[in-house]
């Protein structure tokens, strides 16, 4: 979301389920005060992020409804699978090129890393919910492999992570 306003200043359209801006809302600043913390050994970069506004999309879409776009002579589907690495992760499947973007709800390492908004209960199951899709590459949020087998490889990361809790357990 912090790029959204200059995204806005120019004109262009952002979109985004409405959990995500309901989070905004709620945690906000919150989430944004993090960010320059974890960067305090990279201030040029801590700065930027100080400075950039957390603006949430404008046209929100419901989880259960997903929401697909057409642009060019292509179609995008965005999907909400269901709580996992964030409350409100969704991925975005280009079925001509059959190409599932799957963000950080997708694990190419070997550990599942940050956890602060993680529904590790949740995340397999939504993880699961992405074998629908005829991927020929599924790009993670993080790391340079790309090949369908990921969403097994996620589900295998998870398990070996240990007993799954829900949030604030």
């Amino acid at each position: 979301m912090g790029g959204n306003a200059a995204l806005h200043a120019a004109g262009i359209a952002t979109y985004g389920v409405a959990l995500t801006a309901e989070a905004a809302r709620e945690r906000g600043a919150a989430v944004a005060k993090l960010m320059v913390e974890s960067l305090r050994d990279r201030p040029a970069l801590a700065e930027v992020f100080r400075a950039q506004p957390l603006v949430p999309p404008r046209h929100l879409f419901a989880p259960e409804q997903g929401l697909s776009l057409a642009f060019g002579g292509d179609r995008v589907e965005v999907f909400y699978p269901g709580r996992a690495h964030a409350p409100d992760n969704v991925v975005a499947w280009f079925p001509r090129q059959r190409i599932l973007f799957g963000g950080c709800l997708i694990l190419a390492g070997d550990r599942v890393g940050n956890r602060a908004d993680a529904d590790l209960a949740a995340w397999p199951a939504s993880v699961a919910k992405l074998r629908r899709f005829p991927a020929a590459f599924v790009i993670p949020g993080h790391g340079e492999r790309y090949d369908p087998e990921l969403i097994s490889h996620t589900l295998a990361v998870l398990a070996a992570a240990g007993p799954a809790r829900a949030p604030g357990r």
